[in-house]
């Protein structure tokens, strides 16, 4: 394999050409898309739900486990590790080196958070059911609805 730097400047040329290319093609690209996001609803593009299920609220935070949590407080300790690779590696090397009474401090807010976040999607998914049920006892009461 031969470096850049022993390229003649003739053979440089040949792969300056196909980067220019490759850029126009890029640019062309980008605009296309750009112009659709424009022109297109929001929505569009989005991966959709499993079929027969509904998108549950954003604004519910599934529950995380016990390592997850500790990476937070971690985190929140050590404001100064913002390096890519430090910022997966340090809380690992320290969550290995915890005793398995400290992991277990972990693993039972997880539980907590867990129960909690039960109880929150249980009312949430108990609050649309009532929603879909008003909705459709509105649509058979004015006669809009065939199926009532």
């Amino acid at each position: 394999m031969v470096s850049w730097k022993q390229l003649s400047e003739a053979e440089k040329a040949q792969y300056a050409a196909e980067a220019e290319k490759r850029k126009l093609e890029y640019e062309e690209i980008l605009s296309a898309y750009t112009k659709k996001q424009a022109e297109g609803p929001a929505t569009e593009g989005r991966r959709k739900t499993a079929k027969g299920k509904k998108p549950i609220d954003p604004s519910i935070q599934k529950a995380a486990a016990g390592y997850l949590i500790f990476v937070e407080k971690y985190r929140k300790e050590n404001p100064d590790d913002t390096k890519s690779l430090s910022i997966v590696s340090k809380p690992m090397v320290s969550w290995k080196q915890l005793s398995e009474a400290e992991k277990a401090q972990y693993a039972a807010k997880a539980e907590k958070r867990k129960f909690e976040y039960e109880e929150i999607l249980s009312a949430y998914t108990k609050k649309q059911a009532e929603v879909h049920m008003k909705n459709l006892n509105l649509r058979c009461m004015d006669g809009s609805d065939e199926a009532c």
